[in-house]
Order: structure tokens, then sequence, then C-alpha cells
């Protein structure tokens, strides 16, 4: 996928999305992160980061536990990218669940891609507050979405 201008784009390794300021790609077991400046970090299990805005992206097992989303929201992150590999129905619907639990409780925003028998699911969940229906899910869906988060 291809645009104009995107400020951070999230993607798992097989779809980068070219031409953002930073593209964040990854997987169950390594996260990627590109700058368009040329930058790259690279890791197996957590990334804080702070530009263009303080964030932290997780996969695997760090993905799962609450401590990870406090510890964010305790050192300003406005948001968390998670990657997460789940297993039928059940594995995903666990894994939606802690995304929207996990925003609830630190009050930021959580970008989630997880992957079930190589179909992509995303989510991006917020404080209830913060979404429009009041009820902590700005967007969920199995094909790539385009979301526009005020951060």
């Amino acid at each position: 996928m291809e645009f104009e201008n995107v400020d951070i784009s999230i993607s798992w390794h097989e779809e980068p999305i070219l031409r953002s300021n930073v593209t964040i790609t990854g997987d169950e077991k390594v996260i990627s992160v590109f700058f368009k400046n040329g930058r790259y970090h690279s890791s197996q299990d957590i990334v804080t980061l702070e530009e263009p805005v303080k964030f932290i992206v997780a996969t695997g097992n760090d993905a799962k536990y609450p401590e990870l989303f406090h510890y964010a929201a305790s050192k300003g992150a406005k948001f968390t990218v998670v990657f997460e590999k789940a297993s039928g129905m059940g594995g995903l619907l666990a894994a939606k669940y802690r995304g929207w639990a996990h925003s609830q409780e630190s009050g930021i925003v959580v970008f989630e891609i997880i992957d079930v028998a190589g179909r992509l699911h995303y989510g991006v969940y917020a404080p209830l507050d913060k979404t429009e229906k009041g009820d902590g899910i700005i967007v969920e869906g199995n094909s790539p979405l385009i979301v526009e988060v005020e951060i």
C-alpha cells in the first residue's frame, strides 16, 4: 500500500506500508521499526520509542500482561502496539478482550494485530470516554484498516 503522508504505519511483517514517517512491522516473535531517515530498530520482546510520540511495541507473551500497559502509561506512552498469534476463535476473542481491557485499565490507545491461522485481525481500542460510541472500540476488522487517531 502507498499513501501521500502517513505519520505511523503498523503492519504484520509480510505487509509493510511504504512512505510513512515511522513503519512498525512485527509478528508474534519479532518487532521491527523503520524511520524515514534510515534509522532502524529490531527486538524480540518490547520496544520503547519516543518519536514521533512516546510509544511501546510488544510481541508474544509480553503483550498479554497488564503490567506492560501500566508501565507504558506510567512512562507517558501515548499508545501501545501489540503483535500476537492466537489459535482458533477462542484465542482470538481472548486476545481482543485483552487489548480492549488493557486500554481501559491503562488509559492509553492499544493497536493490535492478531494472526489466527494465517488470517490477520486488527483492533484499535481506547478508553471508553475517548471513543465515539463510548464502547472502547475505535475499529475492528480482518482487512487492512486506515485509521486516523488523535494522540
